[in-house]
């Protein structure tokens, strides 16, 4: 399986709608996407984990997606969420 990851760093908080628009985003790729923080590890086509926790969603956040789209779904995920970051880094 493929894995790519990028490292994004948030500022501004997410909106429930944007949160469910980024779930929305997510849930078009067949890779397994994560949203990664130093205490939480987040299902990016999880609604539920989304909102609830979407708070926490601020400052660094690592974006790992592992299978065959796995780049084209970070590489889409940094691009929908460039408008709430700084920064972006590409890992791996």
């Amino acid at each position: 399986m493929k894995k790519h990851e990028i490292s994004v760093y948030l500022t501004k908080e997410m909106e429930p709608e944007y949160v469910i628009s980024l779930v929305h985003e997510a849930i078009k790729f067949n890779s397994y996407i994560l949203f990664q923080t130093k205490k939480l590890q987040l299902n990016a086509k999880s609604v539920l984990s989304m909102l609830g926790f979407s708070a926490f969603l601020e400052g660094h956040v690592v974006i790992s997606a592992e299978g065959e789209d796995s780049l084209e779904a970070v590489k889409n995920l940094q691009d929908f969420l460039s408008p709430k970051c700084s920064k972006a880094t590409s890992l791996a």
